[in-house]
């Protein structure tokens, strides 16, 4: 049997994710020698029609396309009309010639609709036309065909790329029986398009079958596709989470297992806008929309999901924040050492800014591979005595532990970004060395001081359950997800709402990209 070949995703610095796609899997599985039917089923709006079109690119070899339509009047003569009866639109495409349609008299014509009306005494539920059966039979003989079985629309014209001259349409009365008859007796690969719940003599013929929905979790909805049967064939994986870019079926690869997320450059602001600052992502702009100044924007993570996604993130929204002159302040999740975040910094923005605008604070206190950058790394405020709580009765708005990275903070330039970078767990690890006591409830009040500072956005990172990611939330403008779904990385709003956007690395230096999964 003929395996199904990798799909190549390029990461950027000469990664790659490379795993099996949906449209693989069947393409394989519908070019072995021995003819399958395979049963498409869903909604519908899913994305059945434009499945079977990305399949119809993919496979090689002569094919016929036939369509439903329901209560059609094929003539005006009455004696011709259908009523309530399916119709059944035959489109017969040979750009090359070597397939033709007749009309009814039996001559070849490169195009041609032919109503085929059958009469009292015919059994509707045994009848195809003859000339239905006869371009069959060709195409059957010519070996490896396809016949592809489709609900109608009006833009299926369009999206099989027919043009006038190059088919021909055949229209008739069928049944489910005639079809199923049908189906058993050839010896061509079929993709059989129907709604759910599918017919159980049709499925009992079938050797796969896709079923594509919907599924919601936690707020966030996507396609997906299901593979309850595929025969003769053993895949990892039977669920794919696939969307629709302009009509077209994309099912984009799982991440490898030993996948490591790039951080790539800022992206260059295509149009400043006066109070906001820039994510350093175009599709981060249009997906979640710019970061307002006097605002925070939350990150919501599921616990199995690597810190490493937050730096993803955020580093860019740093870097172009030092670029534009502005001051940066980071605390970093505790596995993340600051002379990583440095490193990542130094590949984008000059040495003299990162040490002059750029601090960190982490519970991992000084970090000798920082060289001559030692100084960027805070010391660590220890509690002196009892009472020592970051949110005593008596404290200042801003707590002890904080007060030097507020401080830093304020000392720059009203006219520049000022930016604070937070991963709760490593704010948590902070708080326990430091010695004190962390309240939640008082969080949005610290928030809510360094909002008042000029030009200043906080980014917040957050394991899904953690006290302050819940304390924190009504101060959040922006609330976001991370998901790990079907082997890819989904972001979408909880505030405001959007859609899932998947996590993708296409671009040569390295740069995420989001892909809508609607």
């Amino acid at each position: 049997m003929t395996q199904p070949q990798p799909v190549e995703e390029s990461i950027g610095g000469g990664q790659s994710a490379s795993e099996m796609d949906l449209l693989a899997h069947l393409t394989a599985f519908l070019s072995t020698p021995s003819p399958h039917l395979l049963l498409v089923a869903g909604p519908p709006g899913i994305g059945k029609t434009s499945l079977l079109t990305a399949l119809r690119r993919r496979l090689n070899g002569p094919w016929i396309l036939m369509a439903y339509r329901r209560n059609l009047m094929v003539t005006t003569d009455p004696a011709l009309s259908v009523g309530p009866n399916p119709v059944v639109s035959l489109l017969m495409i040979d750009p090359e010639g070597s397939i033709h349609s007749e009309t009814s008299s039996g001559g070849a014509a490169p195009s041609f609709s032919l109503a085929f009306s059958p009469s009292a005494t015919q059994a509707l539920d045994d009848l195809a036309p003859p000339p239905v059966l006869a371009a069959l039979e060709r195409l059957t003989a010519q070996g490896r065909a396809f016949m592809f079985v489709d609900a109608w629309d009006r833009h299926i014209e369009t999206t099989f790329d027919i043009h006038p001259g190059q088919g021909g349409v055949v229209e008739f009365v069928a049944t489910t029986r005639m079809l199923r008859n049908l189906l058993s007796t050839l010896r061509l690969n079929v993709i059989f398009c129907a709604p759910s719940p599918l017919d159980p003599e049709l499925q009992s013929l079938a050797d796969g079958v896709v079923e594509l929905g919907w599924e919601d979790q936690d707020g966030c909805r996507i396609r997906v596709a299901s593979i309850p049967n595929l025969r003769w064939m053993s895949l990892g994986e039977s669920r794919f989470g696939f969307t629709l870019i302009k009509g077209e079926f994309n099912c984009p690869p799982r991440t490898a297992a030993a996948f490591f997320p790039r951080i790539g450059p800022p992206a260059p602001d295509p149009e400043p806008i006066e109070g906001t600052q820039w994510p350093g992502s175009v599709d981060f702009a249009q997906a979640f929309g710019r970061l307002r100044d006097h605002s925070l924007t939350a990150f919501e993570m599921p616990p199995a999901l690597s810190q490493e996604y937050m730096d993803v993130i955020a580093l860019p929204v740093a870097a172009h924040a030092l670029l534009s002159g502005g001051r940066v302040m980071w605390i970093p999740s505790p596995q993340i050492s600051p002379s990583f975040v440095c490193g990542e910094l130094l590949r984008f923005v000059p040495r003299d800014s990162v040490s002059d605008r750029f601090r960190i604070l982490s519970a991992s206190g000084p970090d000798p591979a920082l060289g001559d950058l030692k100084g960027v790394v805070l010391p660590v405020r220890v509690a002196t005595g009892e009472g020592d709580d970051l949110h005593a009765a008596t404290a200042a708005p801003v707590p002890p532990s904080l007060s030097d990275a507020y401080q830093f903070l304020q000392q720059g330039r009203s006219d520049r970004p000022s930016l604070f970078v937070l991963s709760l767990d490593g704010l948590n690890a902070v708080v326990s060395v430091s010695g004190m006591r962390l309240r939640p409830e008082l969080i949005p009040f610290t928030l809510a001081t360094y909002m008042q500072l000029p030009r200043f956005h906080g980014l917040g990172f957050g394991r899904t359950g953690d006290p302050l990611i819940q304390a924190s939330l009504l101060s959040m403008k922006t609330h976001l997800k991370f998901q790990h779904r079907l082997g890819r990385t989904i972001i979408f709003g909880a505030r405001p709402e959007t859609p899932g956007y998947m996590l993708r690395w296409m671009d040569r230096e390295g740069r995420y990209s989001l892909l809508r999964m609607q």
